[in-house]
């Protein structure tokens, strides 16, 4: 139902003269577009069941440029149909009522915390689709396809249903309350980050990570399930593992990586003189990891002051050769 506001506005915004005044006042990019109109009442899209937003409206605006609404504006007085530019909108912005269905850059939302819903959001992005920090408590209504990354970490968010199906780059569920990996896509582009959340298993994960892969800060108390390649970094800092089995095979990280998995080695080094930490792990499960290229980690397992039948029975350490005494290639 139209609140008597919506029809006042409405009225008001009724014509291309009005909705040009209303464009130069609130986009700070007018001075760099130009503005297209479609004519709704005989354009084709006026058909189409995911344009029924524009349904009041005799026309819909297409911004050959970026639109970057000015602040303390809480809705799009104006339709908006497609931005051939990037979008970004305030943070006191309450609505993507009239907002673009399609965007051929960016859409980024940031701090918005009367924003609790997707719906009107655009359907396509180009590249970054970014609503963070929002109050967002289920993605409904998420794009069909992002052309890059997704990010809508800081929200309220406890399932992945409606999670965008064609995302062309990483992935940012960081912050949320998500209980279950089921959704995500079988690859990921990019990084993933499912980072303080309340997961409890890896089940439903990404079996392939082509970026960093973040899990830290969850209840997970082993590794199953986790992504069979990861062409990254993968962290896991503060849950509840206590064995390294299922530690994932294919792990191509690149020297910045490397130093961030070792450095989540030394988490563990102050707890290793109360036979927590790394002296918990399932040991014979040590020779899961294939390390053998990765000389610092190999490194680290060897030299500090872990139990001698601990350090025999690390099978990938036997033909390692350690060249100088006391190394100390861990302060990162």
């Amino acid at each position: 139902m139209i609140s008597k506001y919506e029809n006042n506005r409405m009225k008001k915004i009724k014509t291309k003269e009005d909705a040009l005044s209303w464009l130069s006042q609130k986009n700070q990019n007018h001075s760099y577009c130009q503005y297209e109109f479609i004519d709704l009442t005989t354009n084709k899209i006026s058909q189409e069941p995911l344009l029924k937003r524009y349904q009041n409206y005799s026309f819909a605006v297409v911004v050959n440029g970026d639109f970057q609404m000015v602040k303390d504006e809480f809705e799009i007085a104006v339709p908006i149909y497609h931005v051939k530019g990037s979008c970004f909108l305030p943070r006191s912005i309450q609505t993507l009522k009239n907002g673009p269905a399609i965007v051929d850059k960016n859409f980024h939302v940031f701090d918005v915390s009367h924003l609790s819903t997707l719906k009107y959001g655009p359907i396509s992005v180009g590249l970054d689709f970014s609503v963070k920090a929002a109050n967002l408590s289920n993605l409904e209504h998420s794009p069909l396809k992002v052309g890059r990354d997704f990010d809508v970490s800081e929200n309220e968010i406890s399932s992945l249903l409606y999670l965008t199906p064609e995302i062309g780059g990483a992935i940012f569920l960081d912050s949320n309350k998500i209980t279950s990996l089921e959704y995500l896509p079988e690859i990921v582009h990019g990084d993933l980050s499912v980072s303080d959340n309340q997961i409890k298993t890896l089940k439903n994960c990404s079996k392939e990570v082509n970026g960093n892969f973040y899990c830290s800060v969850n209840q997970l108390k082993n590794l199953q399930y986790c992504p069979e390649m990861i062409q990254g970094c993968f962290l896991f800092f503060d849950n509840e593992i206590d064995s390294l089995e299922f530690f994932p095979k294919n792990i191509e990280q690149d020297d910045s990586a490397l130093s961030s998995f070792v450095h989540q080695l030394n988490s563990y080094e102050k707890s290793l003189e109360s036979n927590a930490g790394l002296l918990k792990f399932n040991i014979q499960n040590m020779d899961h990891l294939d390390f053998t290229y990765h000389l610092d980690v190999r490194l680290w397992f060897s030299v500090h002051h872990m139990e001698k039948s601990i350090k025999e029975n690390l099978k990938i350490y036997q033909n390692l050769d350690i060249s100088y005494s006391n190394p100390k290639p861990f302060k990162l």
